[in-house]
Parts: structure tokens; sequence; C-alpha cells
């Protein structure tokens, strides 16, 4: 049997052995796909933060685009916090698709080395801005 053409014709070419190299499953494709529809046309997913909760999410997010530089030990600190009072809204952040930490190990994300404060930069400043504004914090503070 060896050498012999599939059913329909020749191989494709550039087509490993084993179905190496034939691009995305279709069926991870179409179950990403169908989740994706379930979380766009179902209720918007949103959290809705106590007053207490508001007050603390304010606290962390005070003067972060403020320094040139966001030390790592500061921006797990918040995280941290961050986590910790958000913790009962774990399954709606990671619906839209925030990645919660690891317990006990490495966190799956780390930021490049060279940014010194993500929070300098219009793509993470824009979200900070409108979080505080729905928060009911001024800009920049």
């Amino acid at each position: 049997m060896m050498g012999m053409a599939p059913p329909g014709g020749a191989p494709k070419a550039g087509a490993a052995k084993g179905g190496m190299g034939r691009g995305p499953n279709p069926k991870l494709q179409l179950a990403s796909l169908v989740a994706k529809l379930d979380l766009l046309t179902g209720k918007p997913p949103t959290i809705q933060l106590t007053e207490e909760e508001r007050k603390r999410v304010q606290e962390q997010l005070q003067g972060l685009d403020a320094a040139e530089d966001l030390p790592e030990e500061d921006a797990k600190k918040r995280l941290d916090a961050l986590l910790e009072l958000l913790k009962g809204h774990r399954e709606t952040l990671e619906l839209v698709g925030f990645r919660w930490p690891t317990q006990g190990g490495p966190s799956s994300f780390s930021a490049p080395p060279e940014v010194k404060n993500p929070f300098k930069e219009e793509k993470n400043a824009k979200p900070l801005s409108a979080l505080r504004s729905r928060l009911g914090q001024p800009a920049g503070k």
C-alpha cells in the first residue's frame, strides 16, 4: 500500500506524513467559534461592584500611570490585591479572556522586561482612564 494516492487523487503538495502541517483543527475552531458566539449573543458579561469593591479597586488604580517606571513588586502587590478582591467575579473575568494566574506556580504571562510602565502606552492608558471614570475617580489620580 506504500506510495498509493489517497482516494480522490494525489496527496496535496507540501503535506507531511501523518497529517502534520494541516493547519488549525476544524473541530477546535468550530468549538471556539460556538463559544464566542454564545458569549457575544448572550447577556453581556458585566461585573457589578459593591461600593466597598469600587473603593478598593480605585485604591489599586491610583497612581498607576503617574510614574515613568512601574516596579514589578508594586505591580505584583496591586495585582494580588485586585485578584483577592475580585475572586468572586473570576468566572466573568475568565469569560472575557482574562487568564487567572495559577496558584502556587509562576504566572502564565509576564511583560517584556523593557516595558517600564504599561499604563504609559495608549492601549493600556485608555482602559485605565475609562475604568476610573466608571468608578467615579478622576483620570490621572
